[in-house]
């Protein structure tokens, strides 16, 4: 089991000063999909610099161009890489190249996933690394489907 430190809506610096004073305690330090939009792949890159004995995810929320976007986590130091699980197979099937290609992991966000059953199998099927099913911030905002219960 791993612990991850999700890093969202903080400014490089203070998300660096952050980390550094809870390091000791976690496994996966997450550059979540907000920074990533304010800091681009610098914000993996740094990470990974300061931080090289930790494993470092890019929720990237990959949506199309599944091999480019990957590869650019990959290139900065990203030892896993998120798709959206709505994503086209073909995009999820590039992603997952990326990820072997560079000896790395993709995480399959399953975010807005209507038949979670059928596209987890699908997953299983193309040979995904990991299955993340989470709710989105606007619908915990709203305090909607906080906990939604899923048939598997």
């Amino acid at each position: 089991m791993k612990l991850q430190l999700a890093l969202d809506e903080m400014n490089l610096v203070d998300a660096l000063r952050f980390a550094d004073k809870v390091a000791e305690h976690v496994d996966i330090i997450e550059v979540g999909t907000p920074f990533v939009m304010d800091e681009g792949m610098r914000g993996v890159r740094e990470f990974h610099r300061f931080f090289p004995d930790k494993e470092i995810l890019a929720d990237l929320k990959i949506m199309d161009g599944g091999y480019l976007e990957a590869s650019y986590a990959y290139e900065a130091g990203a030892a896993y890489a998120t798709i959206l699980g709505v994503s086209d197979n073909l995009t999820i099937e590039g992603a997952l190249k990326a990820a072997r290609d560079y000896e790395r992991k993709l995480v399959v966000d399953m975010i807005c996933v209507e038949d979670l059953p059928a596209r987890i199998a699908k997953m299983e099927e193309i040979g995904v690394d990991i299955l993340a099913v989470h709710t989105g911030a606007d619908q915990q905002a709203a305090e909607e489907n906080l906990f939604r219960i899923w048939k598997l």
